[in-house]
């Protein structure tokens, strides 16, 4: 659907007609693969905007530590719910011929797993884990956004005056170009990004 859209506005535009009056007319336009320059952008604003200090670790150990933190509590909520847990057989349920079970949930045993200082204290060092990934992923969005942003205001400011309409694509899905019909601004943005390096705001 994308690319017979985009189609239907090459041609339209090839043609130069509008409406049934037969006119013709010049457009002057361009296509712009904005991808390429929001990533640019984006290593610049990574680049004016590291992570704060408190969150600035590394990644991969960060994810491992979590998930070491994570399997240690798994396991020693199992082993201390095996020691709590009443010692009781599984008990024939003469009303529904079923097998019942010692309840492994009741309150008596969670609430002593929960409050041992072993579990409180991975707890502690699990919930800092969490806040510093989600700090850095608030952090990574922000400068996404705003490299995004800043991608849009410098093609416009690029193409202003200069072009009719700029399409935002690739050039896989130009069907059809006449010579100086239609030219790609990309490389000419990439550049001037290049030099200038704008300094690139974050909220």
């Amino acid at each position: 659907m994308k690319n017979i859209f985009l189609s239907s506005i090459i041609l339209f535009l090839m043609t130069g007609c509008y409406g049934n009056d037969n006119k013709s007319y010049h457009f002057e336009w361009a296509t712009v693969n904005s991808r390429l320059i929001e990533t640019e952008l984006l290593n610049i604003a990574k680049k004016q905007h590291p992570y704060p200090v408190d969150i600035d670790v590394d990644l991969n150990q960060l994810r491992i530590d979590s998930r070491n933190l994570s399997n240690q509590i798994s396991s020693f909520t199992k082993m201390e719910r095996n020691k709590c847990l009443p010692k009781k057989a599984p008990s024939r349920d003469k009303t529904s011929s079923r097998t019942r079970y010692p309840n492994p949930y009741n309150n008596e045993c969670y609430n002593k797993i929960n409050s041992d200082p072993l579990m409180l204290e991975m707890r502690e060092k699990k919930e800092k884990l969490n806040t510093i990934s989600r700090l850095r992923s608030n952090h990574d969005r922000k400068v996404r956004e705003a490299s995004k942003k800043s991608a849009s205001i410098l093609i416009g400011q690029y193409s202003k005056n200069k072009f009719e309409i700029v399409i935002n694509d690739n050039k896989r899905n130009i069907l059809y170009n006449r010579k100086g019909l239609s030219i790609d601004i990309t490389d000419a943005i990439l550049n001037q990004v290049r030099e200038s390096e704008p300094t690139i705001a974050i909220q």
